[in-house]
């Protein structure tokens, strides 16, 4: 098991200036714009697949079928953000959009979260990030692959079906917590059948048209999404803590930011991965000052990329310097130890401890022998509000749910390192900007994985306007 601490050095990622509130309103979540999408998107898929099949039998067949692909594809974006919980604000239909198209993927549910969990923790960290995309030297013949999904499938299929089988896979067992083994082999074991009906009526009917629409084009379509997927980080610095040097910003017509979904803003989204995806043309307007300037286009990216994955060949220590308009301390990754080759891959990743949560779990620290120690003036917090504050070297979180109700609690999340206070705080709970799990502010208890063990809690008091924590 990797325990990414125990091997670097985990520090603050950038994050772009703004006042708390006005942030706050660019986290804040609706079901309208999820139903309006995903509407959209499957009402796309019909219609293309209607007029795929008028075309059979004729050459207009090829670029009908290649169309409902590139929907069908668009997928990719939609289980990404519906693992962020970022498409509706009611959970169930972000859970029940992910396994749609996380099956549309040849992949699980869980399998596929914690791998992306960890991506957004540790985004292009070597031999931690399991989603590094163009390792260094790259391998441009199995990049070439991966245009139609070559790669993506030799790794994926595999492992459903090990899944579906009950049996762990080699990176499963790196970054999916055991206690949720069993959870991931029933997802698995939904997916799969999913993706096996069509082989079946195809067998039955003697025809291949189940699978021209359901897993094939993933195969055939996959040519643009494919193309955005290495766009996101390749050829930029990596093993550091800015987003705005190791992701990319692009600017994209609107057909082909419906279909990634937004996430041609990448840096935003890094930064932020549980804002919405509705809010990040916004938000990118907004902290534009704070970013480096966005590429025109994807061809503008490919202009920069290509070149750049060719000097990587003989130099892979090359990459491009993104200019930023701030200068910004160089924070890259400090080491402690290297991993041991077999665990260190890619797609490499790490597995939480295992935990056995219940209410005796809650850590309570309000004892005889708590030190005080100012914290911050009570005016700078408003309602639902959160700061963040260090003392003595450690992160706390300070808030106030309703006027003069103020909480006090570990400042970092319980699962990965993430600061609670930047995250939203909504009745009487924090959700953890990176990884969507939500604790009590009351009592530290988490709520929702991935986080499955309590942050502490810590009494606090008023002392003349200035917020005091007992420690």
């Amino acid at each position: 098991m990797i325990e990414p601490k125990n091997y670097i050095v985990e520090e603050e990622w950038f994050k772009a200036e703004l006042p708390r509130q006005e942030f706050r309103s660019f986290m804040q979540k609706n079901n309208y714009r999820g139903i309006i999408d995903t509407l959209i998107w499957f009402t796309c898929l019909g219609l293309t697949g209607y007029l795929a099949f008028l075309s059979l039998g004729t050459a207009w067949a090829i670029p009908a079928f290649f169309l409902y692909g590139v929907f069908y594809c668009a997928a990719d974006a939609r289980w990404h953000e519906s693992s962020h919980g970022t498409v509706f604000k009611t959970p169930w239909l972000n859970t029940a959009l992910c396994f749609i198209a996380t099956a549309m993927q040849q992949r699980d549910i869980i399998f596929t979260n914690w791998s992306h969990v960890r991506h957004h923790s540790y985004t292009v960290i070597n031999d931690i990030d399991p989603e590094i995309t163009v390792t260094r030297p790259p391998t441009f013949w199995e990049h070439f692959l991966n245009f139609w999904s070559l790669g993506e499938t030799k790794y994926y299929v595999p492992i459903l079906f090990q899944h579906a089988f009950g049996i762990v896979s080699k990176d499963a067992k790196k970054f999916v917590p055991e206690e949720e083994y069993t959870k991931m082999f029933w997802w698995a074991r939904a997916s799969l059948l999913v993706n096996l009906l069509p082989i079946a009526l195809a067998v039955y009917f003697q025809t291949w048209l189940p699978v021209l629409y359901f897993g094939l084009p993933k195969l055939y379509g996959n040519l643009i999404q494919r193309a955005f997927v290495l766009a996101q980080h390749a050829g930029l610095d990596d093993d550091t803590w800015d987003h705005r040097k190791n992701s990319r910003t692009i600017q994209v017509n609107p057909f082909l930011g419906f279909l990634y979904m937004n996430m041609q803003y990448h840096i935003e989204h890094h930064m932020n991965p549980l804002m919405p995806f509705h809010q990040l043309p916004k938000f990118s307007r907004r902290v534009a000052d704070q970013m480096p300037v966005p590429y025109k286009g994807m061809i503008e990216v490919y202009k920069e990329m290509i070149p750049a994955l060719i000097k990587q060949v003989d130099d892979p220590t090359y990459f491009v310097d993104r200019k930023v308009p701030t200068k910004p301390e160089v924070r890259k990754v400090k080491r402690i130890k290297a991993l041991d080759p077999e665990e260190a891959m890619i797609p490499q990743a790490a597995s939480p401890k295992k935990y056995n949560t219940n209410d005796s779990d809650v850590i309570v620290t309000d004892k005889p022998d708590v030190a005080w120690h100012k914290a911050v003036e009570a005016k700078e917090l408003g309602e639902n509000d959160a700061v963040s504050v260090c003392i003595e070297g450690s992160h706390y979180a300070v808030y106030q749910l309703k006027a003069g109700e103020y909480y006090a609690t570990d400042g970092i999340c319980s699962h990965e390192h993430a600061y609670l206070a930047d995250g939203l705080v909504e009745d009487g709970k924090v959700l953890c900007p990176k990884h969507n799990s939500k604790f009590c502010i009351k009592t530290g208890k988490a709520i929702n994985r991935p986080a499955t063990t309590p942050v502490a809690t810590f009494p606090i008091k008023d002392i003349d306007g200035v917020l005091h924590i007992g420690i």
